[in-house]
């Protein structure tokens, strides 16, 4: 780990020299600032989306309209209360169907 304005920060998980702008399944992590439960709150082990949560799920799976000249395609998704995990597919093409349907 290494120091950024005096604090520690993890170094990239990205492979060096790798082209991420080449087609393949891609899977990434956004957190929220200083993990603010923005998105809901669990209770019994069930997520409850908050309206910021719904929005973000909302936005999410309107993603492929919005972008359509990156040919994406959607696969799994979790939004958890601080932060979202998202599975997806670029470039493959009209053809290509989810792996999960």
């Amino acid at each position: 780990m290494t120091l950024y304005n005096n604090r520690y920060r993890i170094e990239s998980s990205r492979l060096q020299g790798y082209d991420y702008s080449q087609n393949g399944a891609y899977c990434i992590t956004i957190c929220t600032k200083n993990r603010e439960q923005y998105f809901g709150t669990i209770i019994n082990g069930v997520m409850h989306h908050s309206q910021m949560g719904e929005i973000a799920k909302h936005e999410w799976l309107r993603t492929p309209q919005l972008r359509p000249d990156t040919n994406i395609v959607l696969d799994e998704f979790v939004i958890m209360p601080d932060h979202v995990h998202m599975i997806f597919f670029i470039n493959l093409g009209h053809n290509q169907k989810m792996l999960h349907q």
